[in-house]
C-alpha cells in the first residue's frame, strides 16, 4: 500500500476539529487587540521547569537554524571580460512529499530548472535536475538540518539578467517558481573591486572552497571563513583589509584588519571565521578594501547558530534582567501594569517597578531564584538570536513568531511550506498539549512572518 508523509501527518498531527480552530481564531484576535496578557503569564508559568520543555527548545532551535529554501548567486571575474556566475540553491527534505514504499524507506523526488535571461527576455543558458530522494526513517522526512544541494556555473558578459528557478514536487506536482534579477559589473575596470563574498569551508585536501551558501555558522571551526577576490589591482600595491561583524540593530561585534602585498592584477584570498564568531543571531559581515584613496567594500549576512550557546540548552547562559528591553513585558502585564513601567523616564524608578512586578509571579518567593522571570527572559535571548530581521533593523521579541514563542515556549511540530506560484511562505506552528496552533505566513518575502488565522 502506497502511504505518503501527508498521510502519516494526518493520523498523527492534523486531527483539528472545529472548536480547536475556534480557538486559534480567538487567540489570534487576542493577540491583535492586545488582550493577551490574562492568560500569557498562566501560560508561561505552566512551561516552566520542564525537561520536556528543554528539550522541545533544542529540537526547536536546530528546526529554526537552517533556511528551508535557500540560492545564492556568486559573481567572479572570468577570462575575456566575461563574469564567472557560480549558482548554489538548496531545499530541505521537509519540504517534499515522502512516499513510504515499505517498512524501512521512504522516497520523494523533485525536478529542479534553471534558466539565465537576458533583461529583455532572451535566453541565454540553463541546466535542468531530476533527483530522488531516500530515507530510512519517518523522522528523516522532516529533516531541516541537510540541504539537497544544486550548482551551476555561467560564464557570460557583464550585463542585466534574470535568473529563474523553478523545482516541481514529482509526487505532488506542485512548483516552487523564484525569479532573480541580477546587475553583473563589469570587473575588468582600472577601479578597485572586489567580488561577492563566499562563506565556505577550507578543503586542504583540493585547496578548494566548500561552499557555505545556507549561511548557517554552526561551529568556531577555524577551517570555516569567508572567500573573495580583489580586483582593478597591480602587483606590488598594499592593501589594507578591514574586516567588521555586525548584528541585525548595526551594532559592531567584532572588528580587525590587516594588510596584504598584491603579487598579481587579482588578489584571491581566504580569512578564517572561527575565533571571530562568539555571539548568536543574525549578522553581516563587511570587509572593506584600501588601497591608497581608492576603496571598495562587499558584504554578507549569515546567522550564528552555536549550540553550546543556547539558552535553554546552557543553565549557566547568564542573563541580566537589567539589559532586558522592558517593552517586551507587555505580552505579559496587564495594560495597567505596562503603562505604569512606560511612564517612568527615571531608569532606576523602572527598575524598581519591574523588580517589583516579577517579586509578585515569583513560583518560590522564598528562593534566591524566580524561576518565571529567568525562563521568560531565557526566551527572549532564544527570539533575539533566531527571529530578529536584520534587513528591518526589527528585534526577535518584537517579531509575532517571537512573541508566540515568550509566551508558549517551543512548538511541539512546525510545518514549513515554501510559496507556489501567487502564495507566499508560512510556518504552522503545533501545541498539541494545549490543543492549539499558530501559522504564520510571509507575505512580503522579508523573512518578517505574521500571525495569520488561514
Amino acid at each position: 500500500m502506497r502511504i505518503t508523509k501527508t498521510h502519516e501527518h494526518q493520523s498523527r498531527r492534523y486531527h483539528k476539529t472545529l472548536g480547536s480552530f475556534l480557538l486559534g481564531c480567538v487567540m489570534l484576535a487576542s493577540f491583535e487587540s492586545g488582550s493577551i496578557a490574562p492568560w500569557a503569564s498562566s501560560a508561561l508559568a505552566q512551561e516552566t521547569a520542564s525537561d520536556q520543555n528543554n528539550a522541545r527548545s533544542q529540537s526547536f532551535g536546530r528546526i529554526t537554524g537552517l533556511p528551508a529554501f535557500v540560492l545564492r548567486p556568486y559573481r567572479f571575474a572570468a577570462a575575456d571580460g566575461r563574469i564567472r556566475l557560480d549558482i548554489r540553491f538548496g531545499l530541505v527534505n521537509d519540504l517534499l512529499q515522502f512516499v513510504k514504499e515499505d517498512a524501512n524507506r521512504y522516497h520523494a523526488a523533485y525536478e529542479a530548472s534553471l534558466a539565465l535571461f537576458k533583461h529583455e527576455n532572451t535566453f541565454v543558458d540553463g541546466r535542468t535536475w531530476k533527483r530522488h530522494i531516500y530515507v530510512e526513517s519517518f523522522g528523516e522526512t522532516n529533516d531541516r538540518l541537510h540541504l539537497n544541494q544544486e550548482q551551476a556555473t555561467f560564464n557570460v558578459p557583464p550585463g542585466k539578467y534574470e535568473l529563474r528557478v523553478e523545482i516541481t514536487d514529482l509526487d505532488t506536482h506542485k512548483r516552487l517558481r523564484r525569479n532573480y534579477p541580477l546587475t553583473l559589473a563589469d570587473m575588468e575596470t582600472r577601479r578597485l573591486h572586489v567580488s561577492a563574498l563566499a562563506l565556505g569551508h577550507r578543503v586542504q585536501e583540493t585547496d578548494s572552497i566548500a561552499y557555505n551558501f545556507a549561511g548557517l555558522l554552526t561551529s568556531q571551526d577555524e577551517r570555516q571563513g569567508v572567500y573573495y577576490e580583489v580586483y582593478g589591482i597591480t602587483p606590488g600595491d598594499t592593501l589594507q583589509l578591514r574586516y567588521t561583524i555586525s548584528d541585525w540593530r548595526n551594532i559592531t561585534l567584532e572588528a580587525w584588519e590587516h594588510h596584504l602585498a598584491a603579487e598579481a592584477s587579482r588578489l584571491s584570498h581566504f580569512e578564517p571565521l572561527g575565533r571571530r564568531i562568539n555571539y548568536q543571531g543574525p549578522q553581516t559581515l563587511t570587509i572593506n578594501v584600501r588601497r591608497g584613496a581608492d576603496t571598495a567594500s562587499a558584504q554578507v549576512d549569515f546567522r550564528v547558530n552555536l549550540p553550546s550557546f543556547e539558552p535553554e540548552a546552557d543553565d549557566s547562559v547568564s542573563i541580566d534582567v537589567r539589559q532586558m528591553p522592558y517593552g517586551v513585558l507587555q505580552y505579559i502585564s496587564s495594560n495597567e501594569e505596562f503603562k505604569r513601567i512606560a511612564a517612568k523616564a527615571d531608569t532606576a524608578e523602572r527598575d524598581s517597578l519591574i523588580a517589583a512586578f516579577w517579586r509578585e509571579r515569583d513560583p518560590s518567593p522564598g528562593t534566591a531564584e524566580n524561576e518565571l522571570r529567568e525562563e521568560f527572559y531565557r526566551r527572549v535571548v532564544f527570539t533575539e538570536t533566531r527571529f530578529s530581521i536584520h534587513g528591518l533593523s526589527k528585534s526577535g521579541w518584537e517579531t509575532d513568531r517571537g512573541r508566540v514563542y515568550i509566551i508558549f515556549g517551543p512548538p511541539q511540530e512546525v510545518h514549513h511550506r515554501l510559496e507556489e506560484e501567487g502564495s507566499s511562505p508560512y510556518e504552522v506552528w503545533l501545541y498539541p498539549h494545549r490543543d492549539r496552533y499558530f501559522i504564520f505566513r510571509d507575505k512580503e518575502g522579508s523573512g518578517d512572518y505574521k500571525l495569520v488565522n488561514r
